[in-house]
């Protein structure tokens, strides 16, 4: 393999790797941040009714799991 190969490669390679990873863009803590910001504040009710909303609008999707586990404890 020529020398000059070498950069492309560990360029593209971390391109794929960077890509394809779960959660580099958007993660769990910014997709809820409002909910939490509404439970902190005392807004319990504001605060899971929200939450529930996330839950369904998750229906039938990998994540419908972790969102309902999140619901229970803030319920």
């Amino acid at each position: 393999m020529k020398a000059s190969k070498i950069p492309f490669i560990c360029l593209l390679s971390s391109v794929i790797l960077f890509s394809t990873g779960c959660s580099t863009v958007v993660n769990a803590h910014t997709q809820k941040r409002d909910v939490m910001m509404d439970y902190v504040n005392g807004q319990n009710v504001s605060a899971s009714q929200e939450l529930e909303s996330f839950v369904r609008s998750r229906t039938d999707t990998g994540d419908e799991v972790m969102w309902r586990l999140e619901a229970g404890s803030l319920n």
